[in-house]
């Protein structure tokens, strides 16, 4: 009787081992500082893979955002959000990583761009990037994703060694601007970015638009870069369209990530890209051939595969 307890235990533990999930990958996802948005896609993501596919598992981490793929090359990550003119810059070695190239990962996917939004005061007298001799600027914390390409702009109309810079949060930058202790917001953002809405709310607000040759000029420092309109009314009192440049948030993957998993990962979020219009607003409208859009980093087997299923390719 003992035996055939002790042999009826052992047969439901057993049982009990193999019915487990075995996971055949964990999901290690880079994204940004807690409490920001690339933290909420990440999030939202990561919990769609592992639905679809039970054998994944994992979770989104935070990072430092645009430049994650440091992270990959510690290994740290194996999945990451990156901006595509921080992963160019990354890649060729050139500017804050020239005589340091990572290639330690590839490209996934595109999504939504950020694009440049430099603020100022309707009232303000500042109507070009020339203008800004002697003003008072911000471009959010020292390092930010927002910082190179700012200062290019800078430099490209002579004022760069003449502007002020203040490194704020957004929050402190939104406050100073409504002091009248700071002459201009620059970054590189979603549209619309809610700390300048708040400031449209405020005063008449103003965007400066890019000549053309400093647009002509920043396409060809970086080509992670792409020509982007801010549209008309995407703020209060904005009534013309504002050109400029954006570059993509986009999902990175160490290079060597199995080309099933990259396979699945990819097709499980653009199978289902409607339910990331309810995470956030930067993501409705977005389609497959946006995901496949080509960047200076080349695709991972799996996403490529995936992609020319689909004859995107």
């Amino acid at each position: 009787m003992v035996y055939r307890l002790i042999k009826c235990t052992s047969f439901i533990v057993s049982l009990l081992f193999f019915v487990q999930p075995v996971f055949a990958f964990e999901l290690k996802w880079g994204s940004a500082p807690a409490g920001g948005l690339w933290g909420t896609v990440g999030a939202a993501m990561v919990e769609h893979i592992k639905e679809k596919n039970p054998d994944i598992s994992g979770t989104s981490l935070p990072g430092p955002g645009g430049h994650n793929f440091l992270g990959i090359q510690s290994g740290r990550f194996n999945f990451a959000f990156a901006t595509v003119d921080a992963s160019t810059f990354a890649w060729k070695g050139e500017e804050v990583y020239k005589g340091k190239s990572y290639q330690g990962f590839r490209n996934v996917a595109s999504f939504f761009p950020h694009a440049c939004q430099f603020l100022v005061w309707a009232d303000s007298g500042i109507e070009t990037i020339s203008d800004l001799k002697g003003k008072r600027i911000t471009y959010g914390v020292r390092g930010s994703g927002s910082e190179l390409n700012v200062r290019k702009v800078l430099e490209l109309n002579g004022v760069l060694d003449s502007v002020r810079f203040e490194y704020l949060s957004f929050a402190d930058a939104g406050n100073r601007m409504k002091d009248r202790q700071l002459d201009g917001f620059f970054l590189n953002s979603v549209v619309p970015f809610p700390p300048f809405m708040d400031l449209a709310n405020t005063r008449p607000i103003r965007l400066i638009e890019l000549s053309e040759d400093t647009l002509k000029n920043m396409l060809a420092w970086n080509e992670g870069l792409e020509a982007f309109t801010v549209p008309a009314d995407s703020y209060p009192g904005i009534k013309k369209p504002v050109k400029g440049y954006a570059y993509r948030m986009h999902l990175i993957v160490a290079e060597d990530v199995p080309e099933e998993i990259v396979y699945r990962v990819t097709k499980t979020i653009a199978e289902d890209l409607e339910r990331y219009a309810n995470v956030t607003k930067a993501l409705s409208g977005l389609t497959v051939k946006d995901m496949a859009r080509k960047q200076p980093i080349p695709f991972h087997t799996g996403a490529l595969k995936y992609y020319k299923e689909l004859k995107l390719f």
